[in-house]
């Protein structure tokens, strides 16, 4: 998103087309002047950094909600457990574990977007 954003607010100052006939079809070069300056690059520079700033946040919030939800997983599974007497201890381990790969894909899907 942020290389999009910055393709399409390039401080363009000139432009210069070609087109070259060719046997097997027309080819065309473009050649650009950009006006780079400090305040530009300046400006490029923090924008950058606010989305880096933006992408870390949300990888690490939703790390820690990742973590805080296996670690319910965990206590549910032992409270079930331990109310049943261990009768039910491979079904139990089955969703649990279950659940835990459902919520660690979550938590992947969303950083992944991110």
């Amino acid at each position: 998103m942020l290389s999009s954003d910055i393709r399409r607010l390039l401080p363009v100052k000139d432009r210069f087309v070609q087109r070259y006939q060719r046997p097997y079809g027309n080819v065309w070069s473009e050649s650009i002047l950009l006006d780079a300056s400090p305040q530009w690059l300046e400006d490029v520079r923090r924008r950058q950094a606010y989305s880096l700033h933006v992408r870390e946040t949300r990888v690490g919030t939703t790390a820690a909600s990742a973590a805080i939800v296996l670690v319910a997983i965990l206590l549910a599974y032992c409270f079930v457990n331990a109310v049943t007497k261990s009768y039910f201890t491979a079904r139990l381990r089955f969703a649990a574990i279950l659940c835990a790969m459902i919520a660690v894909a979550v938590a992947i899907g969303v950083i992944s977007v991110a």
